[in-house]
């Protein structure tokens, strides 16, 4: 007589009967996508997630920063801190040269 399984079937006792196969595909992302993720780290760089000064001259062209929970000090208004560090919990851009502001398709390689 065969064997008879009963009860739930579990991933174990299927792979011991060789009732379950593995697939392997190869997967990746396509030129399009490819360029599309470049063009987003192009535009907002990539994430830091630690305590630090911002620094806004480490590339050519432009320098991307948001920040989560932004401290300045200086002796301005306090209205004017606030709104200092609203703009830099939302994001900013710092543009080396003013008659490129916008223009994401320029290189933006590190200062060395």
């Amino acid at each position: 007589a065969a064997n008879k399984y009963s009860g739930a079937s579990t991933g174990s006792t299927e792979l011991a009967v060789n009732q379950q196969r593995f697939r392997v595909n190869q997967m990746c992302v396509t030129a399009n996508e490819a360029a599309i993720i470049d063009d987003f780290f192009d535009m907002f760089g990539y994430a830091v997630n630690r305590v630090k000064i911002p620094n806004i001259f480490s590339r050519t062209q432009w320098n991307y920063v948001k920040t989560n929970g932004c401290n300045f000090t200086g002796s301005v208004p306090a209205e004017a801190l606030d709104v200092l560090k609203r703009v830099h919990d939302k994001g900013i851009t710092y543009w080396a040269n003013h008659a490129n502001i916008g223009n994401y398709s320029l290189s933006n390689p590190i200062v060395s």
